[in-house]
């Protein structure tokens, strides 16, 4: 080998290294990212109880303050929009650093009105579909089901941050005092902070600098027009389905919203409802772990199939255990709770992939932010729905309400999808 030869390989070889390393940062980062998001979106639940204590809020009460603080993910449209424009990297920073903060101040409210605003402001970034646009346009196509899945379970291991620092740190409601023990577990957020700043280290997505190399400057009207561009020609029929999931999965966020609540009317206790979380948690862990190389090997479609049936069947019996069993069943309502859980957790990051799959680089941000807007229309909507509803029904009822919704997300997604396992997403 000649010395040209030689500095050549050892110059491969040290991109090659230099590559890994920042290949593993980034997965570092985006792990991080989706811990903060997932105990972000869960910690509210677990906090139900207390809070409704402290403030002396019913559960129809409870609707209103989400409804309002749903408003928030309006606000997501915008950033994965915007990640179409200034680039992957900055849209999660942004989300990143939004999280942390918003999380942090929510521990500081004194009144009913100033939690509301901080839950407003945590929804502008809580579960922000970038991470998976990037980790989409990084990974090989073979593997991306599973790439997505897997991290996905640090998602839900997160979800055990909840149930374990309330066990700790949190007191049974009986009075004032014991009640604003919640206020610690949003406190945690305050140590993801300079985690959050790591993110000025990490790479641009690959794909979306090998878009931007290969298009014309745009200027401020063609940014613009491109947010039509989703909903035209050969996309439009694919556009109409998402934003049908998207209203599928928000008015699902609302009922699990109340799944504490829910289960608390059941069990009556704290110690067992926490166990339920965890039993839950771990269904959920076990079914990213099986779907990623599943959804892989048999495709999006007939995975979102099984996923939704076993969701509409597990919820039915679980609302009507709970609302007709006499005597207390840990096992039996934590092993629904859970098949529950699951079910809608996986649809929820499986639908993302299909959706990063089924639209252009360019585009790919703001398909999946108009899907975004859909969930969020139907968190508020559903939201304020439910406050109405609750007064008159229970909360089991309105769930199975929602969850009608479910075969016409499959009888879409059948119909008029196309399957993507193993397509080229550069």
């Amino acid at each position: 080998m000649t010395k040209k030869e030689e500095s050549a390989s050892l110059e491969q070889q040290k991109g090659k290294e230099e590559k890994g390393r920042i290949s593993r940062f980034l997965a570092f980062y985006v792990i991080a990212y989706v811990i903060v998001d997932g105990f972000l979106t869960a910690m509210p639940i677990h906090i139900n109880d207390n809070l409704l204590f402290e403030f002396g809020l019913n559960e129809s009460q409870y609707y209103v303050i989400l409804s309002i603080a749903s408003l928030g993910l309006i606000a997501v449209f915008a950033l994965q929009y915007f990640a179409d424009i200034i680039g992957r990297k900055w849209a999660i920073i942004i989300s990143f650093i939004g999280m942390a903060v918003s999380g942090s101040l929510m521990g500081f409210a004194l009144t009913a009105e100033q939690f509301t605003l901080f839950f407003f402001f945590s929804f502008f970034f809580v579960s922000s579909d970038v991470w998976v646009i990037y980790v989409s346009e990084e990974v090989a196509p073979q593997n991306r089901g599973r790439a997505i899945f897997w991290i996905t379970i640090f998602t839900v291991a997160a979800t055990f941050i909840g149930p374990i620092a309330r066990r700790i740190a949190m007191q049974e409601p009986v009075d004032i005092a014991s009640a604003a023990t919640w206020r610690y577990l949003p406190m945690i957020f305050i140590v993801t902070i300079p985690i959050a700043l790591l993110g000025f280290g990490i790479k641009e997505s690959s794909a979306y600098i090998e878009n931007k190399k290969n298009r014309p400057i745009e200027s401020i009207q063609d940014k613009i027009k491109k947010l039509g561009k989703v909903y035209k020609g050969e996309y439009k029929v694919r556009f109409l389905v998402f934003i049908l999931s998207g209203i599928y999965l928000g008015l699902g966020f609302t009922s699990i919203s109340l799944f504490d609540p829910f289960l608390h009317s059941y069990f009556g206790n704290t110690d067992q409802v926490t166990t339920s979380w965890i039993i839950m948690s771990i269904f959920a862990i076990v079914a990213f772990f099986l779907i990623g190389p599943i959804t892989d090997k048999f495709g999006r479609k007939s995975t979102s199939y099984a996923i939704c049936i076993i969701e509409l069947i597990s919820l039915i019996l679980l609302v009507l255990s709970v609302e007709f069993l006499t005597v207390i069943s840990l096992p039996l309502i934590a092993v629904l709770s859970g098949l529950t859980f699951a079910a809608y957790y996986s649809f929820l990051s499986l639908n993302r992939v299909h959706c990063v799959e089924l639209f252009p680089t360019e585009i790919r941000g703001t398909a999946l932010a108009w899907r975004s807007f859909a969930f969020a229309i139907a968190v508020t909507g559903g939201s304020a729905l439910s406050s109405l509803l609750t007064n008159f029904i229970s909360v089991g009822t309105v769930f199975i309400i929602y969850s009608c919704l479910i075969p016409f997300v499959m009888f879409a997604i059948k119909k008029y999808l196309p399957e993507t396992k193993n397509i080229s997403i550069r």
